[in-house]
């Protein structure tokens, strides 16, 4: 079952790909979030979010056409940018990337 669907992705981003052109490409970047993290404690709307973000991205990829919907920006490579750095993102915070806090005590302490 893939984490989500092509109305999903044309949510936000504006192409003229077919569903089953993006469909294609979600099985891709669901078989790459397998690969690259362990999804079996994941939240499903986590898994939704991370695969519509990476296939938004892929979509704006292969359709030179695409725009971004909904973002600040109109500047195509601008928000290109955006949806990478949101799924990479998600990637190293699904993965258990580390994570920092600031404290006021000094270390060691």
């Amino acid at each position: 079952m893939a984490y989500c669907v092509a109305a999903d992705v044309t949510a936000i981003v504006d192409t003229d790909m077919t569903d089953p052109e993006i469909g294609d490409l979600i099985d891709m970047i669901d078989a790459l979030i397998k690969l690259k993290i362990v999804v079996a404690g994941l939240d499903a709307l986590v898994l939704k979010a991370l695969s519509q973000a990476w296939t938004a991205y892929r979509v704006m990829l292969k359709d030179p056409a695409a725009e971004r919907i909904g973002d600040l920006s109109s500047d195509r490579k601008t928000n290109l940018m955006l949806l990478e750095k949101q799924y990479k993102d998600m990637l190293s915070d699904a993965s258990g990337g580390i994570a920092f806090t600031m404290t006021s005590d000094p270390i060691g302490m």
